[in-house]
């Protein structure tokens, strides 16, 4: 690759550190997110699961158990 001969100065190091630390941290928060979202999920599940088991198998009430499961995880998680 040729150099146009322009050096790079300073400032332009620094900018150019600062965006690299910034989609650093957009990264870490990104997977963060991720993961509180499939935790989120798991719980769901695994309550919505409960419910079931509670009703003794009875089939035919998986939405109404994932929406009741949903509404006791944001309920315990505040």
């Amino acid at each position: 690759m040729k150099s146009n001969g322009a050096k790079s100065t300073p400032k332009t190091s620094a900018a150019r550190k600062n965006v690299r630390v910034a989609q650093q941290e957009l990264d870490a928060q990104s997977q963060t997110a991720d993961f509180n979202q499939q935790d989120y999920g798991t719980r769901v599940a695994l309550k919505a699961y409960e419910l079931f088991e509670r009703r003794g198998y009875q089939h035919g009430y998986h939405v109404e158990d994932w929406l009741q499961a949903e509404q006791l995880i944001k309920e315990n998680s505040k």
